[in-house]
């Protein structure tokens, strides 16, 4: 733990030096190394994320902008694999294509250090080439699948309507048209299973797509809620785990920037399709509400692709929610969700400095019978219980306030569960903006402000603050998991305070 975190403190400079090179950027590719970690494309760092499933947090980052000064938009691997597959643009709008190889078996790697090492790890770029008749340029990759052996990947292009293989053993090998879409524009991959794949179209289907490319399948989303009033784009699609000729169908708004996850279930002979709202919503606004309602309780802000859990005994996705720069977690039985503020130590350090440490150390209050845990940015961390009795946040911030402490981080409250099946206030809040331009980042503190107009438009800003993140205990029914709920006003819940050593 130690040694991940010192690697973060390392590169932090780096991270926050480029922060602000985002145009509404955030988690956008998604690869799960094993049951508890996941591998994200971070075009806001712009690079690549080991988070931690079971803390909630950045393990480790690989920044691209002072490596090799490009963007990322997938990455992908096999269990057996060395290296990650990533996909991305250089700073000339070009794509390309990496390896990022490792000494040993990447699931060994975390096994044995719970880290990937990614600052002894080798970037070899692929110089695949575009096959005739295509042309070289306007080549625009989007999700990427890699073989269960590692010897191919397979990359989906909207702009040349097709789904492409490289040979990963061959970096000058050129590009196979592995799927001709037609019309369609194909955006999202994933795995059925060995034999086949769900290809997710830009705007109207889904393709359930053979390993040799035959087309076997085609899902229509035109009965979906919100497709009349919208043209959503699709981004993603798997088997439905509960439902027998059903699938769960990620699609966004792209002018508000909202988004909805569907329950399609689909035609069979004598059947008629039957969509519904599984997740979200298309077609109001963006936002970052979590629900154990699921379905229109549930706010999204563009989020762009998922991966099934990793850990096969929770019939979960995970959803990369791009401006909310956080992955989300959806229950596929009832569309739940919780949060994972990966980034959080990163935002955190636009903090003003009352708010970003407490105002006494450790040794300063002197609690009695105190816990230590380790803080998101290395540093010792007392822990005391402020209340046994469940309180408002304006309350449980004022108590801690008075002991000369604040709030605990979500990470820190998962490494000693004071409440194990309680509820407990975090210092995290659920806040996020869109980036209009290079040159913006979001607040230190976000307030909500809602602009007129497209996101497209001249002058247009927006942000949104749902307030504050509660985390449940291991214990609880729901835990142990970050929650953004939609009106903390009603909310009673611990008190946990912590101090900086």
């Amino acid at each position: 733990m130690q040694a991940h975190r010192a690697i973060i403190i390392m590169l932090l400079s780096f991270f926050c030096m480029n922060y602000s090179h985002a145009l509404g950027q955030g988690p956008i590719g998604l690869w799960a190394v094993t049951e508890r970690y996941v591998v994200v494309a971070d075009s806001s760092l712009p690079g690549i994320v080991l988070v931690d499933l079971a803390t909630a947090e950045a393990v480790e980052r690989l920044n691209f902008f002072p490596n090799i000064g490009s963007r990322v938009l997938s990455v992908s691997s096999c269990k057996s694999c060395d290296f990650l597959f990533v996909v991305g643009k250089n700073l000339d709008g070009i794509k390309a294509f990496w390896k990022i190889e490792f000494d040993s078996n990447i699931q060994d790697l975390l096994d044995d250090d719970g880290i990937l090492g990614f600052g002894n790890a080798r970037i070899t770029a692929l110089d695949s080439q575009i096959p005739e008749p295509y042309e070289q340029e306007g080549f625009d990759p989007r999700i990427s699948l890699v073989s269960t052996d590692g010897d191919t990947a397979y990359i989906a292009t909207s702009s040349k309507r097709a789904v492409f293989k490289v040979d990963l053993s061959d970096a000058s090998a050129p590009m196979e048209r592995f799927l001709h879409a037609k019309k369609h524009k194909p955006f999202g991959l994933n795995w059925v299973n060995n034999e086949s794949m769900l290809v997710t179209m830009h705007k109207k289907e889904i393709w359930r797509v053979s390993i040799a490319g035959e087309v076997m399948n085609k899902y229509s989303i035109a009965d979906c809620p919100g497709v009349g009033e919208g043209k959503p784009n699709l981004r993603a699609t798997i088997i439905d785990p509960y439902h027998a000729n059903s699938l769960i169908v990620l699609a966004s708004n792209p002018l508000s920037y909202d988004a909805v996850i569907w329950r399609l279930k689909y035609a069979t002979k004598g059947d008629s399709v039957i969509c519904e709202n599984l997740a979200g919503k298309i077609n109001r606004d963006s936002d970052w509400v979590d629900s154990w309602q699921g379905g229109e309780h549930v706010f999204f802000s563009r989020a762009h692709y998922f991966i099934k859990h990793p850990d096969s005994s929770k019939l979960q996705i995970i959803v990369t929610d791009i401006d909310n720069r956080a992955l989300r977690i959806v229950d596929l039985k009832n569309g739940a969700t919780t949060s994972i503020m990966y980034d959080r130590d990163l935002r955190k350090t636009r903090i003003p400095q009352p708010e970003k440490y407490s105002q006494l150390g450790c040794s300063d209050i002197d609690w009695p019978q105190s816990h230590y845990v380790l803080g998101i940015w290395g540093q010792q961390v007392c822990l005391q219980v402020g209340s046994n009795m469940q309180l408002s946040f304006k309350q449980a911030k004022a108590q801690c306030t008075d002991y000369g402490a604040r709030l605990c981080e979500p990470f820190e409250l998962r490494q000693l569960n004071p409440f194990p099946e309680g509820i407990t206030w975090t210092a995290a809040p659920c806040a996020s903006c869109w980036q209009k331009k290079f040159t913006q980042k979001c607040a230190a503190i976000i307030e909500t402000h809602r602009s007129h107009g497209k996101h497209r438009s001249p002058g247009f800003s927006h942000s949104w603050s749902t307030g504050q993140a509660i985390e449940y205990g291991p214990d609880h029914a729901y835990g142990p998991a970050t929650f953004c709920p939609a009106d903390i006003g009603t909310i009673k819940a611990h008190s946990v305070c912590c101090a900086d050593h």
